[in-house]
This record gives structure tokens, sequence and C-alpha cells, in this order.
């Protein structure tokens, strides 16, 4: 008989990591399930560490070659027969009560999804140090626990990732159905929003059950340029109508000028999308000249172009630049969108 839940995890060159995520997965309160764990061809000692575990618990699929998260991830859910799945990270730590609280939820709130609020944390001082983490626990940690209610997260996940990968639960023949975009980067996203337009329920438990490790390895702070296009071109995939009518009604520009904005720029240019320009909150002079692009401020492009559409590819400062774009009577939907 298999087990009520399936925790799922994918691995690769997870050795420094791995142990401590597995002891967070063991230590849960709710014991009935198996934790299934998908290894990309790892070239280090993460399936050696994973063998120490002697758990009947512990089911690991060994993978030869590298496919990426989105590949292993479809592949996986050929494995779970179990009715939940409840997905984990390799680098990521579970508190206790995560599967428990998260499964009662999903029972009694008749989502089909739900996630639950984070935590972030960093593995090294200079991490703690960093703008990056310092970015991530001052603004994106309390933006994504305020999506904390169905209602917001069906009006907000159209628009931008709230609804974090490493914490999620949910029925799993919701996720058999959507499927993973096989893809480096975005799957999460990918998956995401085919269970929106196929009506699936998401909810949120309101309670910190998954602590985020934050570290200078992971897939977004070290994803190639052509990982990062691969994602973006998901992303792009996904917005596409909206991005088609914002071009057939006003020269477009970008809002960023940042990795995610050079590779959004690229995957539309290949395309055939005509890009005007980055657009900056405020003037660069050292970065006049972005791959080829004029970077200008919101103030000069509306003043040149009065019927300037906008894609928001400014993670950080996502909420401000749509305060600001809303503040100049710019609509979203209809004069802008947000990529994530």
């Amino acid at each position: 008989m298999s087990a009520e839940l399936t925790a799922l995890m994918t691995t690769f060159n997870s050795a420094s990591y791995i142990t401590e995520a597995i002891d967070s997965i063991l230590a849960q309160s709710f014991t009935d399930f198996e934790l299934l764990i998908l290894d990309d061809g790892s070239s280090d000692e993460t399936v050696e560490l994973i063998k120490v575990f002697d758990d009947p618990r512990i089911r690991l699929i060994e993978n030869q070659e590298n496919k990426g998260v989105g590949f292993r991830l479809n592949q996986a859910l050929r494995y779970i027969n179990s009715p939940y799945i409840v997905k984990t990270d390799a680098d990521d730590i579970n508190l206790p009560e995560r599967f428990e609280a998260q499964l009662s939820h999903l029972k009694l709130s008749g989502a089909d999804i739900n996630k639950c609020y984070i935590e972030y944390f960093a593995d090294s001082p200079s991490v703690a140090n960093s703008e990056r983490f310092i970015n991530f626990v001052q603004t994106k940690q309390p933006l994504l626990n305020s999506i904390d209610s169905s209602n917001k997260i069906h009006c907000e996940l159209p628009r931008w990732l709230c609804f974090l990968h490493a914490s999620y639960m949910a029925k799993t023949e919701a996720i058999k159905q959507a499927g993973y975009p096989a893809k480096r980067m975005f799957e999460d996203y990918g998956m995401f929003y085919r269970l929106l337009e196929k009506g699936y329920i998401f909810d949120c438990v309101a309670s910190v059950l998954v602590k985020i490790r934050v570290s200078d390895t992971s897939i977004t702070a070290t994803a190639s340029t052509g990982d990062l296009d691969e994602g973006m071109n998901t992303l792009v995939s996904i917005k596409w109508p909206y991005i088609a009518k914002l071009a057939q009604n006003g020269p477009l520009f970008i809002y960023g000028s940042g990795g995610g904005a050079r590779s959004l720029k690229r995957v539309l240019e290949q395309r055939n999308m005509h890009i005007q320009g980055f657009i900056e909150k405020d003037k660069m002079p050292d970065a006049e000249v972005v791959e080829g692009l004029p970077v200008v401020t919101l103030d000069e492009t509306l003043y040149d172009c009065p019927a300037a559409k906008v894609i928001v590819a400014a993670q950080p400062v996502r909420a401000e630049v749509c305060a600001v774009l809303n503040h100049n009577a710019m609509l979203e939907w209809q004069d802008y969108i947000v990529i994530n």
C-alpha cells in the first residue's frame, strides 16, 4: 500500500546541503510519506550521502545524464502513486510540522494546492551581507508571505511567481494533469500557470513551515546565459498573448536593464519583436546603452513616446515600478505587464 504523501525532491551536486535537508524531512511529525529523490546526474557525493540514510521511506532514482529540473520532475510524476505531493528542495529546511499542517489544510479547505509562509536564511556570512540576501529578507519574503489567501493568490499568480515552488503541497492528480515544462528554469511558474488555466484552486497556510537557503550556488545565481534565456522563453510563452497585444498598440520598452531584462530582450528579438529601449528609474551615465539599446527614464520615455508600452522585468522592485506606472495613468494588461 502506497504512502499517503510523496515528498518530491530533485538533486544535482547537492552534497553540501543534502544531509540537512533529508534530516528535516525525516523529522516530520506526519510520518506516512515516502521521500522520492531523483538525482540529475550529480558528479559529487550527493548520491553516496543519500544512501547513508537507512530509512525505507526513501526511494532514490539515479540518472547518469543531467537533463534539468523540469525534465526530472516530469519523470518523477510517473513514479508517484500517493494521493498527495509535497515539494521539497535539496538545500532547504522543512520545519517538523510542515507536512502535517499543509496536509490538514489541504483536506479541509477544498483547495487543490497550497503553499506556506517561508523564511530566507543565508548559508554563509558573505551571503548574509550581500545586497541580494538583504533584498530577499526585507522585500521578497514579506511580499511572498503577504499573498496569503486564495483570492490574493488567484489575483497575483497570473502576474508574477508569488507561489514559491519549495513551499507547495498538492493533490497528485492536479500536478499530473498540469505537468512541468521540461526546462531548467521557471518550470515552476509554467506548471502553476497550467493549473490556473485548468481551474484548480490555490490557497495558503499562514505559518512559516519552510526555511529557504540563499547561497551563491543556487540555480538562479549561477545560471548560464543559455539556461536563463531558455527559462525566459518559458515566461514569454506564458505571457505571449499579452506581449503581442502590447506591441500592436505602441512602441515596446523593457523596464529594467539587469540580467533578466537583457535575457527578455534577447528572447523577444528571437521572436522578431522590436524593443525600443530599457527603462530605469534614474539616469545611468555609466550605462547609457545596454546591448545596443538606449537606457532612458520613464519620464523621457513617456515624453518622447506617449503611447509607449512596457514589460516590467525589474523583479526586486516590481511593486515599486508598478506603482509608478499606475501613477502615470498606465493600466496593467493594457499599457504594461509584469513578466515575473
